[in-house]
Parts: structure tokens; C-alpha cells; sequence
């Protein structure tokens, strides 16, 4: 499991309203390769789940939705103000 350092455990109560998105489907909701997705959990920027069974020969990762959110959030840019007029 890839997973950001010093990040707080949830509580269990916080699971109930989360869903799991695979790479693929990260990368089509932000609009990008699933490659940059994989850069990005690399990174340390993107925290994921390893949901594979031991032995299985290959993990399957998956991004908690509130995650996706906090990673959406945290790259979210302000607007430009229009310069004023001359």
C-alpha cells in the first residue's frame, strides 16, 4: 500500500460514505493518462488503497474518493484577477 507519510488514520465511522476509484478511473475523472495518475501516487502527491489478495502476483490499487477530493482541492487554482485598466 502506497500511503502518504504522517497521515492520520480515519476513524471507521469515515468509511461508509467513501467509494474506490481504480487508475483508470482517476485518470478519466481528472481528465488525464493513467500514467500521470501513477506519477502522481509515486510522488507521494496521490494516497492510495491495495485492495489485492496476498499472493495474487499483483496489486490492485484503488483512490478513496475523499483523496481524489483532497488531491483535486489541493491543485485547485484561484482564478486571475484582470489587471486593471490603464
Amino acid at each position: 500500500m502506497c500511503h502518504m507519510p504522517n497521515t492520520p488514520r480515519r476513524p471507521r465511522s469515515a468509511h461508509s460514505q467513501v467509494k474506490l476509484y481504480s487508475v483508470a478511473a482517476t485518470a478519466e475523472a481528472l481528465g488525464c493518462s493513467k500514467m500521470h495518475v501513477y506519477r502522481q501516487i509515486a510522488a507521494g502527491l496521490l494516497s492510495t488503497v491495495d485492495i489485492g489478495t496476498p499472493g495474487a502476483g499483483r496489486s490492485k490499487t484503488r483512490i478513496r474518493s475523499d483523496d481524489l477530493a483532497d488531491y483535486i482541492d489541493r491543485n485547485t487554482r484561484s482564478p486571475r484577477k484582470p489587471a486593471p485598466a490603464a
